[in-house]
C-alpha cells in the first residue's frame, strides 16, 4: 500500500477514537442524569418523549426495556 492511504487510515483511526470517547461520556452524563430523577420526574419525562416523539416512542421505549432488562423483554406486553 503507498504511504499516504497508510496515513490516511491513520487520520480517520484518530478522528474515531475521540468522537466515540465524547459520545460514551455524553451517554453516561445522560444516565447519570435520568438516575438522579425522582419517580415522578422520570415519568413526566416520559410523557415528554411521547409527546414530541409519537411515531416512534414505542420502538424507543422497547429497544430501551430490552437494553435495561432483557429477561423481561418478552413480556413487554404483559398487564
Amino acid at each position: 500500500m503507498p504511504h499516504g492511504s497508510k496515513r490516511g487510515g491513520l487520520a480517520v483511526t484518530a478522528m474515531i477514537g475521540p468522537m466515540a470517547d465524547t459520545s460514551e461520556t455524553a451517554a453516561s452524563l445522560r444516565v447519570a442524569r435520568v438516575t438522579a430523577l425522582s419517580s415522578e420526574d422520570r415519568l413526566h419525562l416520559l410523557t415528554y418523549l411521547l409527546a414530541k416523539y409519537p411515531d416512534s416512542f414505542s420502538e424507543m421505549l422497547d429497544e430501551a426495556l430490552s437494553a435495561v432488562s432483557p429477561h423481561r423483554a418478552s413480556g413487554s406486553g404483559e398487564a
